[in-house]
């Protein structure tokens, strides 16, 4: 298949995801990134521009990777709403010093504790917008146990959607292909 198909099939899972839940669209942490710039696109083909909410979510982020959403919504012609976590970030990092750990492992805790945050906005955006939230998580953050997942999280698979803790070492899974524009089949490697 062609990306123009795979793109309309993927389009059809969102909208049909998206009606089955009875929620009224997507919520989504733009981040400047190539992940969230291509969900962003895939939300607003499924479910139309007035469904899809755009959130830029600063904690400590680089300048340019705000200036790279910025221009991401403004080319998907979208409204995007900037939040700066960065305060209560920096304050539970002091309250939270004395048990975090020191060293490389405090740079990955630091890391997880933002993207925890960022997570938790985007949820109760969510849920004042009467909308499901999109993950942009890929392969690879799901191997090293990067993507903040919860238990309602599924992945497609050849049997179709299921739960993450359905999913075992070995299972197939699909993985979007951003070189060649293909889902191909992956196999969980390692659970966490």
């Amino acid at each position: 298949m062609n990306w123009s198909q795979e793109t309309e099939k993927v389009a059809d899972w969102i909208a049909e995801y998206n009606k089955n839940a009875g929620t009224k669209g997507y919520v989504l942490g733009l981040s400047g990134g190539l992940d969230s710039a291509v969900v962003a696109a895939l939300l607003i083909e499924a479910v139309g521009k007035n469904n899809v909410y755009l959130y830029f979510i600063d904690i400590e982020s680089n300048p340019q990777s705000a200036k790279d959403a910025w221009d991401i919504a403004q080319k998907l012609k979208m409204p995007l709403t900037s939040v700066s976590l960065t305060h209560p970030f920096r304050e539970y990092v002091k309250y939270a010093s004395a048990w975090l750990k020191k060293g490389v492992h405090s740079t990955l805790q630091l890391a997880n504790i933002k993207a925890r945050d960022r997570m938790k906005y985007l949820y109760d955006m969510g849920a004042d917008n009467e909308c499901l939230v999109s993950g942009t998580g890929n392969l690879s953050e799901l191997q090293v146990g990067y993507c903040c997942y919860d238990k309602k999280t599924r992945a497609l698979t050849p049997d179709g959607l299921k739960y993450f803790y359905e999913l075992n070492k070995n299972d197939i899974v699909f993985s979007l292909n951003l070189k060649t524009k293909y889902l191909e089949e992956k196999i969980i490697s390692k659970m966490n």
